[in-house]
């Protein structure tokens, strides 16, 4: 574990760190690209400072120490499998992603996201900022659930695309048992939010076992959600259901009974003050596709896509598809 207490400092990243804190004042810069593991990095104040450079995939933690310590700048395309932020209650100052690059965040324990008691854009200024997408983890077989994504934004919100997506549901290999569900991916903005391409998409469904006499079915995929307290504008939005799971294919035992999965819903829930108005050039809502049958004489069907559905209180200017 290291502290961070000089003004400016530059960590050339290996394949793992120890914890990090860094101080009131104090900025890191964590350079180099390719896998690492961290440990916590904690930001203490509201002006520590982490920043990330070079594209890179980290598995671990980035907090604040109370709520509002700390701003979190990506600088190139990032891959985080951790949460940043500690809670709903407790998230960094702020979060910025450059123009033209890409935070993901992908689910690996329950709860893993974004908590920021400030903005998200590029700068914390009101600069759009690049994409952020936010997958929830998949299922494992007939006995782990995927994990959840959870994201909480209470500053502004200004991007140019941002995609929540449901983890994708299990492959039972376990005769006679249904597969896991994916995990849930939600977001909520509670700030104005100005995002270019809004994009809500459910888990696909799991597939049927094959060659199995004994219902094994694929578990569902898990449900993406998207919740505005405040004005939303966006070029483009789009709630689409996942796809249903492929059925169990038939290449000498009959699997007839062995069908995909369901695939996640997908929600845009727009839960505004009456009189607040919506600036969507395009709503897209989507029912998701159905499964493709398996293959083979007695194979088992395609799960039925999910559903898709946005509810609205307030009023929105463009057009609905």
């Amino acid at each position: 574990s290291a502290t961070i207490g000089s003004s400016t400092n530059v960590l050339d990243m290996g394949t793992s760190t120890g914890s990090i804190a860094i101080d009131d004042t104090m900025t890191l810069t964590l350079a180099g690209t390719g896998t690492v593991t961290t440990g916590t990095i904690t930001l203490t104040g509201t002006t520590a400072a982490l920043t990330v450079s070079g594209a890179k995939t980290i598995t671990g933690n980035i907090v604040g120490a109370a709520d509002a310590d700390g701003i979190v700048t990506f600088s190139d395309n990032v891959i985080v499998a951790g949460q940043i932020g500690t809670s709903t209650t407790v998230g960094v100052g702020s979060v910025r992603v450059a123009s033209g690059k890409t935070l993901t965040i992908n689910s690996g324990t329950a709860a893993d996201g974004i908590y920021t008691a400030g903005n998200l854009d590029a700068d914390a200024a009101g600069t759009r900022g690049g994409t952020v997408t936010l997958n929830a983890g998949a299922a494992t077989a007939h006995s782990t659930v995927g994990t959840t994504q959870i994201s909480l934004i209470d500053g502004t919100t200004k991007l140019t695309a941002v995609n929540v997506t449901g983890g994708v549901g299990g492959l039972s290999t376990d005769a006679g048992t249904v597969g896991a569900v994916g995990g849930a991916s939600s977001a909520t903005f509670t700030g104005a939010s100005d995002i270019t391409t809004l994009l809500l998409t459910g888990g696909v469904g799991g597939a049927g076992l094959a060659d199995d006499t004994t219902t094994t079915l694929g578990g569902a995929g898990g449900a993406s959600t998207a919740t505005f307290t405040a004005g939303l504008t966006s070029t483009t939005t789009s709630v689409i259901g996942g796809k249903g799971g492929a059925g169990g294919a038939d290449s000498g035992t009959e699997a007839l009974d062995n069908d995909g999965g369901v695939g996640g819903a997908s929600t845009l829930d727009l839960n505004l003050v009456a009189g607040t108005a919506q600036n969507i050039g395009t709503l897209n809502i989507t029912g998701g596709a159905g499964g493709n049958e398996g293959l083979g004489d007695e194979a088992g069907e395609g799960g039925a896509g999910g559903a898709a559905l946005a509810t609205i209180a307030g009023d929105v200017t463009g057009n609905i598809v």
